[in-house]
């Protein structure tokens, strides 16, 4: 039965990659461990303005080099031992290495960074359930930012399997990768916004931040 809508699908069961890539409704959604999670509504402006800043020092860093820095919505596919996978996440940014990773469809593998924004709405799930799957597929350094803390914590992968956080970074400061020496952010643009954002104490007036 062809799948054109995400109603049609059952939520307490699991599926895998070729089911999803089957699917021929527009909802974004992701597979963790084979469960559907649907993606939550379109960014609010602070998440925009920090995916953006944190993409331009992306951008100017790998330019010219074989790593390719690529952003959502780009399915990231983790793929098993046995050639399958249940698991398909789309990060808000990512870098990649080695090309072989990169096809038509999304990235195929684990990319060696990876960056999520975090949101209300997947906070839990950034930094538990993808904490996880970037953990045990060796995903080399994970950044997780969070904008109304103004905070970014770095999580790099020991030869030991498992990711260390380093010292948290916020404004004032400058954000500096150890897997890539050289890559830098600087967190007073990052999150220094001067962006419109609806309020909800203020009913539908917006107010600048």
């Amino acid at each position: 039965m062809e799948i054109t809508s995400l109603s049609q699908l059952n939520p307490d069961k699991t599926y895998s990659h070729l089911e999803y890539l089957s699917w021929k409704f527009q909802d974004r959604v992701e597979l963790i461990l084979g469960k559907i999670f649907p993606m939550s509504p379109a960014a609010n402006l602070r998440h925009q303005h920090c995916s953006m800043m944190i993409s331009a020092s992306f951008v100017n860093y790998f330019k010219g080099t074989s790593c390719r820095a690529l952003h959502a919505p780009l399915d990231v596919y983790f793929i098993g031992k046995d050639g399958l996978s249940d698991t398909v996440l789309q990060p808000d940014l990512i870098v990649v290495c080695d090309p072989s990773k990169l096809e038509l469809k999304g990235c195929v593998g684990a990319p060696d960074l990876v960056v999520e924004i975090l949101s209300p709405s997947t906070a839990t799930r950034d930094v538990k359930d993808k904490y996880f799957i970037y953990e045990t597929y060796g995903v080399k350094e994970y950044w997780i930012v969070q904008p109304e803390d103004k905070t970014v914590t770095i999580h790099t992968h020991t030869p030991e399997g498992k990711f260390q956080p380093l010292k948290m970074r916020s404004m004032g400061e400058k954000l500096e990768s150890p897997l890539f020496p050289g890559l830098t952010v600087d967190l007073d643009e990052t999150f220094k916004t001067q962006v419109w954002e609806e309020k909800e104490e203020y009913g539908n007036d917006l107010v600048r931040i």
